[in-house]
């Protein structure tokens, strides 16, 4: 893959938080296009067993396209392919970690434990926690349990909160920040987001977080492209400093999967 920014926004710009566009005519060919349009490096997220089919077999066609991506698979009681995922990606010595979708893979309390010592069992370098908070039925305080829960299991592993809780961002934010394996990606939150009372949240997060925090786009709801111009936008009439704008872009994602 082509590590050169052939739009210029930012050099070795990288994506927390992507997916394949299901949507398309060929979400293979798609994410190739996306991929060297504008990004470095980048998290490839699986959630369901299907997803990961249709990656295994594009690994076989064009393994080149995961070069520089880190792959994540979903861990799901309910759709258990984690063990299928994780021996094919230690055959092609790919850079994996684990995701848990607590919304997605319907899981409640009483599940939690099973979750704690499965991740155990792999002992993964990064755990990718979702964390939007949307509808009526999500219970909120189970993405929090389960993230500072896998953190104080898991001290050596890193700790995603993916999209940083959504419109319960400062909240979430305030409440696991004391965890230093936890990190935080403004994937689809900085977009989705915008024009919100959020915005502010996430200024205030930018300016004290910025060493744990990542820019990510939920590719393919965003680009990483919109979510730097987000970014800019946010910054512009603030005096945050290049270090914030490059641990958003590259430093932190650095420091967390390729480090």
């Amino acid at each position: 893959m082509n590590n050169t920014n052939s739009h210029n926004i930012y050099p070795f710009l990288c994506d927390s938080h992507l997916h394949f566009n299901a949507k398309a005519a060929n979400p293979l060919e798609d994410l190739k296009k996306y991929l060297g349009n504008s990004i470095s490096f980048g998290t490839l997220i699986l959630n369901t067993s299907d997803e990961y089919n249709f990656f295994r077999k594009s690994y076989e066609i064009d393994p080149e396209i995961f070069d520089n991506l880190f792959i994540v698979f979903g861990l799901n009681k309910n759709d258990f392919f984690i063990k299928e995922a994780n021996e094919f990606a230690k055959n092609y010595k790919l850079k994996c970690g684990i995701k848990i979708h607590s919304r997605l893979f319907r899981i409640n309390f009483s599940q939690l434990e099973w979750y704690f010592e499965e991740v155990k069992r792999y002992n993964p370098r990064v755990v990718v926690v979702d964390d939007f908070v949307y509808g009526n039925d999500v219970e909120e305080e189970l993405n929090i349990t389960l993230a500072c829960g896998l953190a104080e299991k898991l001290p050596d592993s890193k700790i995603i909160l993916a999209h940083s809780g959504g419109a319960m961002l400062l909240n979430h934010v305030m409440r696991t920040k004391v965890y230093s394996n936890i990190f935080y990606d403004l994937s689809l939150t900085i977009n989705y987001m915008a024009g919100s009372s959020i915005d502010m949240d996430i200024q205030w997060m930018i300016r004290f977080m910025h060493s744990r925090t990542m820019l990510g786009s939920d590719y393919p709801d965003f680009t990483n492209e919109k979510a730097y111009q987000r970014l800019k936008e946010l910054t512009s009439n603030k005096d945050f400093g290049k270090i914030v704008i490059d641990d958003l872009c590259v430093n932190t994602y650095r420091k967390v999967y390729l480090e």
